[in-house]
Formats: C-alpha cells, sequence, structure tokens
C-alpha cells in the first residue's frame, strides 16, 4: 500500500547537515501599511496579511511513499485579508488561494502541486467533515491577541486559533545563508532550490505563536494526498481500535495511550514519548503537546489522526533526524511574505 502524510500545518525540513542560522533579525511592527492603535501582534500580521500589503503565504509539503519512488507534494498558499478586522466585533472575512501560478518555486522532478487546505479532514461531533479551498477564515481582533476561525457554510467552525504573538524576521542575503527556522520549511524539497539566489528587498518570514482554542481532531489520509481526494479519507483498517492493535502490534501499542471519546468519536490517543511508527509510513520522532498521535473509530472505520487539546500550542511538522520519514513538532509556525515568496527559484538542471 501506497502511504502519505501532509504536513498541512506548515511544511517540513532535515535538521541533520542544515546550515547554521544567521543571528535572527526581529524588526518592529510598522514596516507595512498596519492599521494606527493595533497591538504588536496585530500590526505585524496586517504588515503582510492586509491585501494592499500583498498577502501572507503558507507553505506545506507531503511524500507519498511508493514501491520505486517519492512523489513529493507541495503547496504555497495564499491568505489575503480585505481590510483590517479592527473595531468590528464580528472580525474580517479573509481568502485563501491555492497558488498555482508560483510554479517557480517548486521542483519539477517527481512534484504533484496540491492545495493543503482543500479536503483536510476533521472530527467534529463524531462525523468526519472536510475544509475545503474555499471555505473561508474569520479573523476578529479581541485585546492583542487575533483569533481566527475556519468557518463552514453551515456556520460552523472547523478550526479556532488564538494568536497571541508574532515575530518578524527580515531575509538578507543568500537563500542558503537563512535561518535555519526558515529552512525547515522545505525539507525534501530544498535540493531543488537553488541555493544562490539573493532574497529581494523586503523579504521577510513571519513566527507566530497560537494556541488551539477547543479541542482539534484532525485525520490523515494514509493512501495518498488528501488534497486529491476532497471528499475522502481513507482507513488504516475496519473494526475496533483494539482489532487494529492486535493486527499490528509493532505499529499500535495500546499500552502507549488512552482510549477516551474526543470530538463525538472513540479514540485511542497516545501520551507517551519518543519515535513511534505511524500507518501513513512516517515515524513520528517526538510527540506531547502541541498534539497527539489518535487513531479514532468512525463508522466501521478506524482512522489515523492527530489530536489538538483545547489551549495546547500550534505548531508545524518538520522533517526529524535521519529520514524524510520522520517528522518533530515545532511549537510555532511560520508565513511568508511576497517578497520571501517571489525569491524562490528553482535549482537549475
Amino acid at each position: 500500500m501506497v502511504a502519505a502524510l501532509l504536513c498541512s500545518c506548515g511544511g517540513g525540513g532535515s535538521s541533520e547537515g542544515a546550515i547554521p542560522a544567521t543571528p535572527v533579525n526581529t524588526v518592529p511592527a510598522g514596516g507595512g501599511d498596519a492599521s494606527p492603535g493595533l497591538s504588536e501582534t496585530q500590526a505585524l500580521f496586517e504588515d503582510a496579511a492586509l491585501a494592499s500589503n500583498g498577502g501572507v503565504y503558507s507553505f506545506g509539503y507531503g511524500s507519498t511513499l511508493g514501491p520505486t519512488r517519492t512523489i513529493i507534494s507541495a503547496s504555497i498558499t495564499k491568505a489575503t485579508l480585505p481590510s483590517s478586522p479592527q473595531g468590528l466585533a464580528t472580525g474580517v472575512m479573509g481568502s485563501y488561494l491555492a497558488a498555482t501560478t508560483l510554479t517557480h518555486a517548486l521542483p519539477n522532478a517527481y512534484m504533484d502541486e496540491t492545495d493543503e487546505r482543500a479536503g483536510s479532514a476533521f472530527v467534529r461531533g463524531g462525523v468526519l467533515q472536510f475544509i475545503q479551498a474555499t471555505t473561508p477564515t474569520r479573523y476578529t481582533y479581541i485585546g492583542g491577541n487575533i483569533d481566527v476561525l475556519v468557518v463552514m457554510a453551515s456556520g460552523e467552525v472547523a478550526a479556532h486559533r488564538k494568536v497571541t504573538s508574532i515575530t518578524k524576521v527580515a531575509l538578507t542575503g543568500k537563500f542558503s545563508e537563512a535561518p535555519k527556522d526558515f529552512l525547515d520549511l522545505f525539507g525534501v524539497l530544498a535540493p531543488y532550490l537553488d541555493p544562490e539566489p539573493v532574497f529581494l528587498p523586503g523579504a521577510a518570514y513571519y513566527r507566530y505563536t497560537a494556541t488551539r482554542v477547543g479541542d482539534a481532531l484532525w485525520v490523515n489520509d494514509v493512501d495518498g494526498n488528501p488534497a486529491t481526494e476532497a471528499k475522502s479519507a481513507t482507513p488504516v483498517g475496519t473494526g475496533t481500535i483494539e482489532q487494529l492493535a492486535a493486527a499490528n502490534p509493532a505499529k499500535l501499542d495500546l499500552s502507549h495511550g488512552t482510549i477516551k471519546t474526543a470530538n463525538g468519536a472513540r479514540c485511542w490517543i497516545r501520551n507517551a514519548s519518543g519515535p513511534y511508527p505511524t500507518f501513513s509510513g512516517f515515524t513520528a520522532y517526538t510527540v506531547g503537546e502541541p498534539s497527539f498521535g489518535a487513531y479514532c473509530q468512525l463508522d466501521g472505520k478506524v482512522y489515523e489522526a492527530m489530536f489538538e487539546p483545547d489551549g495546547s500550542n500550534i505548531g508545524e511538522n518538520v522533517a526529524g533526524p535521519g529520514t524524510e520519514n520522520r517528522f518533530v513538532r515545532k511549537p510555532f509556525y511560520l508565513r511568508l511574505n511576497k517578497a520571501a515568496v517571489d525569491s524562490f527559484k528553482r535549482k537549475p538542471s
């Protein structure tokens, strides 16, 4: 069986042999046209996210592991805010775009470009649901923070996070000289990107610190990229969690977790530390807050999942030591501005 994992909260990267980070340059608020009277976090958010400032970009990739080769799936997704949410009780709806015009940033060998948001599967009320590329995101300013809600067509909130701080880091010099946090985004894609180009003026990334509001339960599609199956997710087995564990003792040791109800589904949630294998073909190198490996029963099927409890820190996955098929969790996630994305170049063939 072909296995896959899409790193939808960020990107991936290798921590072995990485280029040492240059000193981080924290840029104060006001680098762009932000609204007056905002907190530093809100001003730095608008510094890139406002449509007039070019929008903010996320980068994600996944690997589909086949018998003869690995196919890399990648996405650069653009989010824009039409206006500031300041002073608006219900906030502002932002728009997302799978940046299919940015193919110059991606390798052409074994490459499938996808939209990482389309088909992102989650469980709510015991039902498997899917976030589509057109699902809007609402931004609201509460105090000095930013509340970010993914809102389904029904009005139901699929995901809710609170951004409590943002740091802007200038990108200067060659691509290969960028801070390690930035380079970690690209993981197995890094060899395809030209290390020599110099970043364009104004290039920067933004390091977000955020917490989950309400429990979140994300489902992995283990046989392919969920972005190509926007209304489906492939389970790892049928029957019960106990039956899956009995048939796969090397991959699922029930003593390392607890069976409980999460978002209306019967789930086993891991609570042990250290590396563990998954059915998606990846080995989780470090697990704990902000997210936990899980297996959940839904309609007679068992799905591989990740659980983010209410109040937990939201981070992103990057590739772990030794192999592209391990990942570790960072306690933050990154977003890029347009100048940073426009600086990417494919490695000369």
